[in-house]
């Protein structure tokens, strides 16, 4: 099915254990799919947005998903710049696939294991399978009474 799409949400939470979530700053993010995706797009909609900062703010797009270049992606900004989340925020991750011959990257997968039709998309970990995962690398800065 070309166009399909599935997406996922977390709330970070007020707390972890005992300890509250502190504001995090985003680092870097990545996402990961396998030969049958075709966008990834991770943002966060903030439950209370500080001066200046969006409501929404999309953290990763990759309308032009390529199976070959999964890594993660820093963000080219110095520390005060980075993109911020807080408790309470919602991190939505949407993944679209394309699982049709005109995707080339699932035909290559067809002819490699000598298929004549794409396989059903299952959830999985090989790579006829597929997978919707965000990697997102949160730093904090340190106080002195840490």
């Amino acid at each position: 099915v070309k166009g399909h799409t599935e997406s996922m949400e977390l709330t970070i939470p007020e707390k972890i254990g005992d300890v509250a979530v502190p504001e995090l700053s985003v680092y870097s993010v990545g996402a990961h799919m396998h030969w049958a995706g075709v966008d990834m797009k991770i943002d966060v909609e903030r439950k209370a947005a500080a001066s200046g900062e969006p409501p929404k703010e999309c953290l990763l797009g990759t309308p032009k998903y390529d199976f070959n270049w999964q890594r993660g992606y820093a963000y080219d900004e110095p520390f005060d710049k980075l993109p911020v989340v807080r408790a309470g925020d919602k991190l939505r991750f949407t993944c679209t696939y394309d699982n049709t011959t005109a995707n080339p990257h699932v035909s290559k997968a067809m002819a490699e294991q000598r298929m004549s039709t794409p396989p059903e998309i299952r959830l999985g970990e090989t790579t006829l399978d597929e997978m919707c995962l965000g990697a997102i690398v949160v730093v904090r800065r340190a106080n002195l009474l840490d």
